[in-house]
């Protein structure tokens, strides 16, 4: 037999194929996420879905002391510092401070409320007349 002639072998064969293939693991090397990123992008917005609600849809309750302000009221009329048009214009104002608050909140009368509720603070709006103790509002 000729010994000259070499007969290449299947495995050599593919290992010269290899070497001009790139290999797996360097087509591989894209930006992947791990767990640990999904968890935490779940979380993030978990939490800013949770902080949304609660700030602009769910509903809260808190008190205002109209029964103070009235009695407020009353009494500066009583003492003759306002006018009755002053206690309208106040009443007013009131009104227009329960109007400008959110949707999400139930405004409920303090004397009504038990324990645990949060007052909204209402300052009346000094009138003229409120700061001279004397107006055109007096009758």
């Amino acid at each position: 037999m000729n010994s000259d002639i070499k007969i290449e072998r299947p495995e050599n064969m593919l290992a010269a194929e290899k070497k001009d293939v790139p290999e797996k693991e360097d087509s591989t090397k894209r930006l992947t996420v791990g767990y640990l990123d999904v968890i935490w992008l779940a979380m993030i917005v978990t939490f800013l879905s949770i902080a949304a609600y609660d700030r602009f849809f769910a509903s809260k309750v808190v008190t205002v002391d109209l029964t103070g302000f009235v009695k407020q009221q009353k009494e500066l009329l009583a003492q003759g510092k306002i006018g009755e048009t002053d206690v309208a214009d106040g009443l007013d104002q009131f009104w227009k401070f329960l109007q400008k608050q959110p949707k999400n909140l139930t405004i409920v009368n303090k004397d009504a409320v038990l324990a645990n509720g949060k007052e909204i603070p209402f300052e009346k709006v000094p009138t003229a007349t409120d700061k001279s103790g004397e107006g055109s509002g007096k009758k």
